[in-house]
């Protein structure tokens, strides 16, 4: 069995936050599966695997919102807007 790798010493990462993920993740994709079997009463095997395609699809959204909101914050909250110039050869 492999033992995972050792830390580094400029390894910031919280111990257990990967875990906590995975298992954020988990519960959205399972939440679909449930709804899909007890819920709706669909026991078939394209049934699990259409409710496990959407449940990932809405695990993949919230991910995507909770990193725009949290992580990837702008100084004054404001969408990031890149203002180009055109470029000027001179002759």
């Amino acid at each position: 069995m492999r033992k995972p790798p050792a830390a580094s010493p400029g390894d910031t990462t919280i111990p257990g936050a990967r875990s906590r993920r995975w298992l954020a993740r988990l519960s959205f994709v399972l939440a679909f599966v449930a709804v899909a079997t007890h819920g709706l009463g669909l026991n078939d095997k394209f049934s699990y695997n259409v409710a496990n395609i959407i449940g990932i699809g809405v695990a993949t959204i919230f991910r995507l919102y909770c990193y725009r909101r949290w992580v990837f914050l702008m100084a004054n909250d404001e969408a990031f807007t890149e203002h180009l110039q055109p470029e000027t050869s001179s002759p």
